[in-house]
């Protein structure tokens, strides 16, 4: 799995963007955040009220489907305060439990942020799941 924007054009990248916004628009379940920094884009969340894995999530987790910072706005608490934001929202919203699956080298950052890597696979990608109680 690749990081966002690794090997997109910046045309592909609008476009990915554009059909977040639209799903988003169109499903009271579903967020598209943009984190603003200095009046710059730095980075999104895409996330939900998911309805859940058969066999491994039950519905009503959140969801952070996407996640994504710029690198140069990295390491700067950006991600972690976005983070606590989708926490809050998602806890309002009745759920107890949010799930993600991360790229590597993203590890670190969803443990400080109170994740905890679990045995379970994601059967669309192959990737463990993150779980953190909210």
């Amino acid at each position: 799995m690749n990081e966002i924007g690794e090997k997109e054009t910046d045309e592909e990248l609008l476009k990915g963007l554009i059909s977040r916004i639209n799903i988003a628009d169109a499903n009271e379940d579903v967020s598209f955040d943009v984190i603003w920094k200095d009046n710059h884009a730095a980075g999104f969340a895409f996330y939900s009220v998911d309805g859940g894995i058969k066999g491994v999530i039950p519905p009503g987790y959140g969801y952070i489907m996407e996640f994504y910072v710029e690198e140069t706005w990295r390491r700067k608490g950006i991600g972690t305060d976005c983070v606590r934001r989708i926490c809050e929202r998602l806890k309002k919203v009745g759920c107890e439990n949010i799930y993600l699956t991360s790229v590597p080298g993203s590890e670190e950052f969803w443990k400080n942020c109170g994740f905890t890597s679990t045995d379970l696979l994601d059967p669309d990608n192959g990737l463990h799941i993150w779980i953190r109680n909210i």
